[in-house]
């Protein structure tokens, strides 16, 4: 798998891989990002997620641009994309020394029963997490892409209410919060192990 440059059919059927609750991606050193953007939606029972050392990874989701979307479905970019995990467990980022970010464009994710989270040795991270505000509202309408480094996460209150376990090693300079200082429990009620040893 070491020269995979995607690990997705382009033309898949509607409910492939809607069954898929574990799935694991290590060492597919080409690979830009993980999941293309209309996979993720078929994964609503996934449970696990592990990807470790994939040199290239630069973001997990790619971009829906990439994959022929109609005219109608780039329209809805222009506002804040929606990601959600519903069964999602256990999220581990191993040795992903290229990964900048979760997706690369305004969004939000959920993670209703996320219980382990590890980021470790992924030193392009600059910050873990940041409390989501309205990008359109404070950028414009048409601000779709970023214009400040974004964190791995863009959290609200609802993005992990169930996390448990959060390990953030060897990370270079990651910064755990982007912004001013905010209390790690007020966004993951449930933490109850935090092993950041750079903090």
């Amino acid at each position: 798998m070491g020269k995979c440059r995607k690990i997705w059919h382009d033309k898949l059927t509607k409910d492939s891989f809607h069954e898929l609750t574990f799935l694991e991606v290590e060492q597919c050193d080409k690979l830009l990002n993980v999941l293309p953007f209309d996979m993720v939606k078929r994964l609503e029972k996934l449970e696990g997620l592990e990807i470790s050392e994939c040199e290239s990874v630069e973001e997990i989701i790619g971009l829906a641009d990439d994959h022929g979307l109609d005219s109608n479905e780039s329209i809805k970019l222009k506002s804040t994309t929606e990601f959600l995990f519903p069964k999602i467990r256990q999220l581990i980022l191993h040795k992903l020394p290229n990964l900048k970010g979760l997706y690369s464009k305004v969004h939000t994710t959920d993670w209703p029963l996320l219980k382990q989270l590890e980021v470790c040795e992924c030193s392009k991270v600059e910050t873990f997490a940041g409390e989501y505000i309205n990008f359109r509202e404070t950028q414009g309408e048409n601000q779709s892409v970023i214009s400040v480094r974004q964190p791995l996460f863009w959290v609200t209150k609802e993005t992990f209410p169930n996390l448990e376990e959060l390990v953030l090693v060897r990370n270079g300079n990651m910064k755990v919060w982007h912004g001013h200082g905010a209390d790690l429990k007020q966004y993951c009620p449930k933490l109850r192990k935090f092993d950041c040893p750079e903090t």
